[in-house]
């Protein structure tokens, strides 16, 4: 089976199990991008701090490593990777 000009899926794997893996992976990165952002500046508000200073570069990084792990931890369970 092909995805396009010339690229092949590998055996043992299908389009129908990709598409599981990576729509489990975005979604499960939405709601974890959701409350990481909700949480993290109340967490900092706790300990006295301004939570505009971390808003931002703190919470992009938590955000973007957490979105890794996710999609790697998602594809290695559901595809055997």
């Amino acid at each position: 089976m092909y995805l396009s000009q010339g690229t092949e899926i590998p055996n043992g794997f299908s389009l129908p199990n990709i598409g599981f893996a990576i729509a489990l992976a975005l979604s499960l990165q939405v709601i974890t991008a959701t409350l990481i952002g909700t949480f993290l500046p109340l967490l900092v508000s706790k300990f006295k701090l301004d939570p505009a200073v971390v808003a931002s570069p703190a919470l992009t990084t938590v955000v973007d490593i957490t979105g890794l792990l996710i999609y790697f931890t998602t594809a290695k369970t559901f595809l055997g990777i």
